[in-house]
């Protein structure tokens, strides 16, 4: 007798996680609908530490997010999961329940808090389908989105130097190293990208991405990562692209005295000082 109570104690307990797990997708996923409904969507609010409180802007903001929550599958977590660290707050001021949605680490996994009207408060691990982005990223980038449609969101300015090979470099200067090309670029999103494209091949190349900062000091750009792919390339121009890594990144890139870029501290075999000469 003892051993059926208590087997169907576990399937009690497993049966409540179930329901829990159950109640709390449709509860998020409901007022995700609720948000979409244009005869009359539900009023939200998102908040962070760095932006405070974002009222909507009415156009479809979290719309991506509810795309990308489907088949996320949310399982009771106990409260002493709770991560550290800041997080995004998706806020239903007329219902008084919020969302708290944290960005995962390799630790940490994806964690959401659900807080009802009462106060109570319960937590997730979110299950997320292969190939599919985190909530906690994916509302970060809506929080994104939102301060920069409310004008809140800094741009990022480089530091871009009145003369020399950084500057040559933006303006489309390219330096090449027997089979190795190397460009430099300056966009919106980070401050520089260094390219290295390496010709294995007619139809075979690998490519290393640097984001860096310019270092007025050395005149040069110091990388604080680097992402690597695998490219092929097929006879109609389709490219096929395999990441081999994504990293931090010590590389220094800097013009020695006879006027080539030159690599340090690359991380990299193959690249560690290579010496790049512009091309005319």
């Amino acid at each position: 007798m003892r051993k059926w109570m208590v087997s169907l104690g576990a399937g009690a307990a497993a049966l409540t996680l179930a329901w829990s797990a159950a109640l709390a997708d449709e509860t998020l996923h409901a007022h995700l609908n609720s948000i979409a409904d244009t005869a009359n969507p539900a009023h939200y609010v998102i908040a962070t530490t760095e932006y405070d409180i974002m009222e909507p802007t009415g156009d479809r903001d979290l719309e991506f997010f509810a795309e990308g929550m489907k088949g996320v599958e949310l399982i009771p977590a106990d409260a002493s999961e709770t991560p550290e660290g800041e997080y995004v707050v998706l806020s239903f001021p007329e219902e008084n329940v919020r969302f708290d949605f944290w960005t995962p680490d390799e630790q940490t996994g994806s964690y959401i808090r659900q807080v009802n009207a009462d106060g109570s408060e319960e937590l997730f691990r979110a299950v997320v389908p292969e190939d599919a982005v985190e909530p906690g990223l994916l509302m970060s980038a809506a929080a994104e989105a939102l301060a920069d449609a409310h004008g809140l969101a800094a741009p990022v300015e480089a530091l871009l130097p009145e003369e020399g090979w950084v500057l040559e470099s933006v303006m489309g200067a390219v330096w090449q190293d027997d089979r190795a090309s190397l460009e430099v670029f300056l966009e919106d999103t980070e401050n520089y990208k260094v390219l290295i494209t390496w010709g294995n091949s007619a139809w075979e190349s690998t490519e290393w991405t640097f984001a860096c900062d310019y270092d007025a000091e050395s005149q040069g750009l110091k990388a604080v990562r680097v992402i690597c792919d695998e490219v092929v390339t097929d006879e109609a121009g389709n490219e096929t692209r395999t990441n081999i890594a994504d990293s931090e990144s010590q590389a220094v890139f800097t013009l020695n005295e006879d006027g080539r870029v030159v690599i340090r501290d690359a991380g990299e075999e193959i690249l560690e000082g290579k010496t790049f000469e512009k091309v005319q």
